[in-house]
């Protein structure tokens, strides 16, 4: 039996690190291993608040990987990040991280279990970006519920600092 209110999609942080390898050999930037690639993702990548203009914009970086060298990455560090919204873009066949928050919605909205509408104002680690894409999806649904557009969202408890991850809910960059 599927449990109300849960969805898989997916993609996890093995799916980005390997889509940032073939970003990365397509632009013929040489790499030793798949850890060098994770190091990259975890210290240089980042979810764009707005993709499609960041694709117009200078965003390189670099980062030095001990007995490697130096890395230096463009728009690959926000490509990665974006395929948990848009998994075409890697070629994956699946429903984007906002569209499977939106179906959860639904779901418990269906199956009644919606009375505590307070969850969603505390944050839970969702930041400004998939607000803005529920948004654009449940517009009717999110403004039944007096969802404003200047919710405070919470960073999850990160338990150090070594913790690394495509998807910074901290780091948010326009």
């Amino acid at each position: 039996m599927r449990k109300v209110g849960v969805e898989v999609v997916g993609m996890g942080a093995l799916k980005l690190t390997g889509f940032l390898r073939d970003l990365m050999r397509q632009k013929n930037i040489n790499f030793e291993s798949l850890y060098t690639v994770r190091l990259l993702k975890e210290n240089l990548c980042y979810v764009a608040l707005d993709y499609e203009s960041k694709l117009s914009k200078d965003t390189q970086a670099s980062f030095e990987v001990e007995a490697e060298g130096c890395f230096n990455l463009s728009e690959e560090r926000f490509q990665t990040g974006e395929i948990l919204f848009q998994p075409r873009i890697a070629g994956v066949r699946a429903m984007g991280l906002q569209q499977a928050v939106a179906l959860c919605m639904d779901h418990c909205q269906a199956a009644e279990l919606t009375g505590d509408d307070g969850w969603y104002k505390k944050g839970f680690g969702w930041r400004e970006l998939v607000y803005q894409d529920l948004q654009a999806g449940l517009g009717p649904f999110m403004g039944k519920h007096n969802m404003a557009r200047n919710h405070v969202m919470l960073d999850p408890p990160f338990q150090s600092s070594s913790v690394g991850t495509a998807y910074r809910p901290g780091q948010v960059q326009a």
